[in-house]
């Protein structure tokens, strides 16, 4: 089956132990292997009836847990949860979001109920590479975080800065600094430093909220025709 579909993301959990999320026309799956790639396994995915676009994400403090964000082809949308794999891959669970104003994909602010219904093409997630449990996930319209592994999250960010720190639409990309104090995104409107992305007291407001360069920068974008 692999040679034949598409490998969204490979994550390497230990020194023969790999991960990958494979997508054959509309259907995702997850695939195993304990031999450096040598062979792979299907992975059993439960929670979630219909995945489609799956992207995984790894930390280097753990041999056995990894996480992926997922397209429901049912309804179009980022899965309002996390999958969640504490056995190297072999099988993963869905980890729902809690219903709750500001959690995942209920952002607050302007046209913020959902996820923005682009599940096929916006998929940024980053795992931190010194902590398992906290995650980052951005697809349509906004930035999310979790501390604790899924359990609750806080929104970041607001496409236009209603209420919230602005940050472009369609999330794509992530990476780490080496220290991992600092992710680097790639969105629709080019690459965003989050340069605190801890930050206990995330800047909101009632209207529109004035860019933070100390918590998020958006600087590196400036004359640059991203519409």
């Amino acid at each position: 089956d692999l040679a034949s579909g598409r490998i969204w993301t490979i994550q390497k959990l230990s020194a023969t132990r790999l991960i990958a999320s494979y997508q054959s026309g509309s259907s995702g799956r997850i695939y195993y292997s304990d031999n450096s790639g040598g062979t792979w396994v299907n992975s059993t995915i439960s929670g979630v009836s219909s995945p489609g676009r799956i992207t995984l994400g790894a930390s280097t403090s753990s041999a056995n847990t990894a996480w992926a964000m997922c397209e429901d082809i049912n309804s179009r949308k980022i899965s309002r949860g996390l999958l969640k794999t504490s056995d190297g891959g072999v099988t993963l669970t869905f980890v729902p979001a809690p219903v709750v104003s500001g959690g995942l994909f209920q952002g607050i602010g302007s046209q913020m109920s959902s996820d923005g219904s682009q599940s096929w093409y916006n998929h940024g997630f980053a795992v931190d590479p010194s902590d398992v449990n906290r995650v980052f996930m951005g697809s349509n319209l906004a930035l999310y975080r979790t501390m604790d592994g899924g359990l609750s999250w806080n929104q970041l960010t607001h496409w236009y800065g209603h209420r919230n720190v602005y940050a472009h639409a369609d999330f794509h990309c992530s990476a780490w600094s080496i220290d991992g104090k600092t992710l680097f995104i790639g969105n629709d409107g080019g690459l965003m430093v989050v340069r605190d992305p801890y930050r206990a007291n995330i800047p909101t407001g009632t209207s529109y909220v004035a860019s933070d360069i100390t918590f998020i920068d958006n600087r590196r974008n400036k004359g640059l025709a991203s519409h």
